[in-house]
């Protein structure tokens, strides 16, 4: 009989997942802070894959140890987390160079409407 705590956690034993949850999590939550440097996040980011580890239970096809297995989704969480910071930075900088762009638009079409109207009162 395989009484593995990964069998025991595909069976729902919620014993099994509340062990290794306490056994797992602070460490985890220390690899994490090495990738992001922000405990909050890295706390979030465990918390999460712990979530998704037990609602996908059943379904998951785990060929390395449970260990490995639960280092790798924190790591592959964390950097997906960083390349979405990365990817809202780089909206964000395109987002205020179109508001600096449009705000000069603006600025030019005052400063154009001031010089016209200043020209068709001299010419009047």
């Amino acid at each position: 009989m395989n009484t593995s705590p990964l069998h025991s956690i595909r069976s729902g034993d919620e014993k099994a997942f509340e062990h290794l949850f306490k056994a797992q999590y602070p460490i985890l939550c220390g690899y994490a802070r090495k990738y992001l440097d922000d405990t909050d996040q890295a706390e979030e980011i465990v918390q999460e894959m712990f979530f998704s580890f037990w609602q996908k239970k059943e379904k998951l096809e785990i060929n390395i140890s449970l260990e490995a297995y639960l280092f790798r989704s924190v790591r592959n969480s964390c950097l997906n987390y960083l390349k979405h910071l990365k990817i809202r930075e780089q909206y964000k900088l395109a987002n205020n160079q179109e508001i600096r762009r449009k705000e000069q638009e603006v600025h030019d079409n005052v400063a154009m409407t001031t010089i016209n109207r200043w020209i068709i009162h001299k010419i009047e």
